[in-house]
């Protein structure tokens, strides 16, 4: 792999963003936002990041509850469910994957909020469990397969991916060069879908070692020090193309890293390689090679 990788051509993202902006203003109607950040990985961390940074952007006030803590699930239920503040507030909920058959906290944590409020919206997600009623405003990140369950989501790039219309240094201030030629970045949890990547020496399953509110800032330096990533963390992926590395990219063992793939990579960052793990496990010689010098 070449150490810098090709110019990517980003404004493709911004229409979907707009869209997204629009559609967020219209649900709001003068309403205070409240965000609702769903619990997680670091990667989790980084879709808060783009969140914060698309709502100032676009003029919007929020105020943040962290889905992690018990105290901040009963605010938000309080909020929704108390008159008249029911009526000040929509409860925007953060784009994840846990909406998935694996991981559910999202449909759950949203369920749970619609028992005492339909002022809600929901933020770019992958869906495999949907189960929202008609006329709750939700954004899918793919195209396709989450549309299937939940015919009524637009379509909005992955929050993280709003990072790349920002100055770089916006983004991560005061960045130096590599000193790593290649960094293996492979998940060890449930949706890995081959174990031997995992297993190679020196891999560094990086979003698994912090939580959704831990500091973004150190989640992209561990990823800056390498020229090159290979990775089947969709997060670990987006950061590395948001900080112009070359990337390696395995499909993980359901269809969100291909859909996103489709939805928001192609044709908009050229320096990466979409694998099959069965094309990884080919590799795994150049792998260790890379990732040892």
């Amino acid at each position: 792999m070449s150490p810098t990788s090709p110019v990517s051509d980003t404004r493709a993202l911004r229409p979907a963003f707009d869209l997204l902006a629009r559609r967020l203003k219209t649900a709001a109607a003068g309403r205070r936002i409240a965000l609702m950040q769903n619990h997680g990985n670091l990667g989790d961390a980084l879709i808060h990041y783009g969140t914060l940074r698309f709502l100032e952007d676009y003029g919007f006030s929020a105020r943040t509850f962290d889905m992690g803590r018990r105290a901040d699930k009963l605010a938000c239920l309080a909020l929704g469910a108390v008159q008249p503040l029911a009526g000040r507030w929509l409860f925007v909920y953060g784009g994840s994957g846990a909406w998935s058959d694996r991981t559910i906290l999202g449909h759950d944590n949203v369920h749970r909020q619609l028992r005492v409020t339909r002022a809600l919206f929901v933020m770019p997600s992958t869906f495999q469990r949907f189960g929202l009623p008609d006329g709750i405003p939700a954004f899918a990140r793919d195209r396709a397969e989450s549309l299937k369950v939940a015919p009524q989501a637009e379509f909005c790039h992955d929050m993280a991916f709003y990072l790349a219309l920002l100055e770089p240094a916006r983004v991560l201030p005061g960045r130096t060069p590599p000193d790593r030629r290649l960094g293996l970045f492979f998940r060890t949890d449930n949706e890995q879908a081959e174990p031997r990547l995992a297993a190679l020496p020196g891999n560094d399953d990086v979003s698994a070692d912090g939580l959704h509110s831990d500091d973004v800032h150190a989640f992209l330096r561990r990823i800056d020090r390498c020229a090159a990533i290979a990775t089947d963390r969709l997060h670990v992926a987006i950061a590395g193309l948001i900080l112009g590395k070359r990337v390696r990219l395995v499909e993980n063992n359901y269809f969100k890293i291909r859909a996103v793939h489709e939805a928001s990579i192609a044709g908009i960052f050229p320096g990466i390689e979409l694998l099959t793990p069965e094309a990884a496990l080919a590799l795994l010689p150049d792998l260790i090679e890379e990732a040892g010098s």
